[in-house]
Order: structure tokens, then sequence, then C-alpha cells
């Protein structure tokens, strides 16, 4: 699992918990496949 690893050997020790991981795991699913992003990009090139 990517996210235990990288909780393992993150700098500063800072702690990164499973309740902060997972959000961040839907919010970038969800900003890769929202129609609505997608249509903007589109408009932008």
């Amino acid at each position: 699992n990517i996210t235990k690893c990288c909780t393992e050997v993150c700098p500063e020790h800072i702690k990164i918990t499973d309740n902060a991981l997972i959000p961040m795991k839907e919010r970038v699913v969800d900003l890769r496949f929202d129609p609505l992003i997608r249509l903007f990009r589109r408009n932008q090139k």
C-alpha cells in the first residue's frame, strides 16, 4: 500500500493519518473525473 509506505518515511516526522489520506484520494479522483473540470480544461486550450 503506497499510502502506508509514505506515512512511514514521511520527512520532518509529520504524522499523516488514514483520516487525512482518504479525503485527499477522493478529491484527486473527483477532480480528474469531474465533467465540468474536463470541459473547462478543453475550453482553455
